[in-house]
């Protein structure tokens, strides 16, 4: 690393505190950590006269990159994702391990056409966070490597991972409180007892839009046929208004059938499914679950024993994406509307035998003294589904 004179000694001092003072005003940020990042990153660059990353620990998030508006069009050609990714290789960015902060070595970017930026200096901080490794913070500057640089970076990183680490419990505050009201609304809408699928209908329609609404994502309520192999729309909200309908119709045009794409997967007795990333994910999907529009994915069964009644799914479109916390929460909804849906049906089946006893003198079952089966009414027992022996 270059020995810096007096003179340059005192400007990356000044650097290095510019870096700490910038650190310190992403505390108390009333802002998600997308956009704490975003600010982060915008600083860095301008500071450093160069570009920053943000490289979350796992592939399924997008790198985000911040360019200073002090770099040509030259230098921006040379950024290109192909070399971005050779370098972000090279420097272990994607590491799930927290590792000290290092000015990375020339000699691994003299090999692209990173060398021909004119950006000389290139940092490497990771972010350690309550739980572990936040993501990575990738520098590249036009000033001079030096230690008071490397410090100042130091400095600033954990200062973002300070904000990131609040801004996750500020997050986690708000999302117990949704989960508490979310779970307090399903009973508000299925805590009682329906002998009329119509009323159930509307109760399911009123449920999964509150749902949407608090969880800011298009929610939707298949239900599984007794025997047809195309799952039925029982329910759809969208956050997005003026598409809502043209996206209903888009769905009913392309329902899911029995064993086709995750929908059809789930509703056949497969696990609930997690798209956190549908940009990494788009290939695995089938075309009914496309036409979704959401950057982030799920889907959970309606499953009554070995049986499955419905699939309920939720896509948003916007951050934070949606994770195995959602997965949870949905699991329990799920639950409540399976033991709902379930005696409904239940009480339709024995309203409908009860209409069917009442028109004819034919009893339901004659057993004989030793309490069997002799003889049954064929049509209760179709009704039923019970096939003669």
């Amino acid at each position: 690393m270059e020995q810096p004179s007096t003179d340059h000694a005192d400007a990356a001092a000044m650097r290095r505190l510019a870096l700490l003072t910038a650190g310190l005003t992403l505390q108390g940020m009333s802002l998600p950590g997308t956009a704490i990042i975003q600010r982060a990153l915008t600083t860095l660059a301008q500071h450093c006269m160069g570009v920053a990353w943000f490289c979350p620990p796992t592939v399924s998030h997008e790198v985000v990159c911040a360019i200073a508006p002090t770099l040509t069009d030259e230098q921006r050609q040379l950024l290109t994702p192909r070399e971005l990714a050779a370098f972000l290789a090279h420097t272990s960015a994607r590491s799930a391990t927290t590792t000290p902060p290092v000015a990375i070595d020339g000699a691994i970017t003299a090999d692209t056409a990173l060398a021909g930026s004119g950006l000389r200096a290139w940092f490497r901080i990771p972010l350690g966070g309550r739980k572990g490794t936040l993501g990575t913070l990738l520098v590249a500057s036009a000033l001079p490597r030096d230690d008071a640089t490397l410090a100042g970076l130091r400095d600033f990183g954990q200062q973002l991972a300070f904000a990131l680490d609040s801004a996750q419990l500020v997050a986690q505050e708000a999302r117990c409180a949704h989960a508490a009201d979310l779970l307090l609304g399903v009973e508000t809408h299925l805590g009682r007892q329906y002998d009329d699928i119509d009323l159930l209908t509307m109760a399911f329609t009123a449920l999964i839009e509150r749902i949407g609404r608090t969880l800011r994502s298009s929610t939707a309520l298949f239900l599984v046929g007794r025997d047809d192999p195309t799952l039925a729309l029982a329910a759809f909200y969208d956050p997005d208004i003026a598409e809502r309908e043209n996206r209903r119709a888009r769905i009913i045009e392309n329902l899911p059938r029995l064993g086709d794409g995750v929908i059809g997967a789930v509703a056949l007795g497969g696990s609930p499914r997690l798209f956190p990333n549908l940009g990494h994910d788009r290939a695995d999907i089938g075309d009914a679950d496309a036409t979704f529009q959401a950057t982030s994915w799920l889907c959970v069964p309606l499953r009554e024993g070995s049986h499955t009644l419905g699939v309920l799914t939720l896509g948003r479109a916007s951050d934070p994406p949606l994770d195995e916390g959602d997965i949870a929460l949905l699991n329990l909804i799920a639950g409540r509307c399976t033991a709902t849906l379930s005696q409904a049906r239940w009480a339709q089946l024995a309203i409908t035998c009860r209409a069917l006893l009442a028109e004819t003198a034919e009893p339901a079952f004659i057993l004989n003294s030793g309490g069997t089966i002799i003889a049954a009414n064929i049509a209760l027992a179709t009704l039923l589904g019970y096939t003669a022996a």
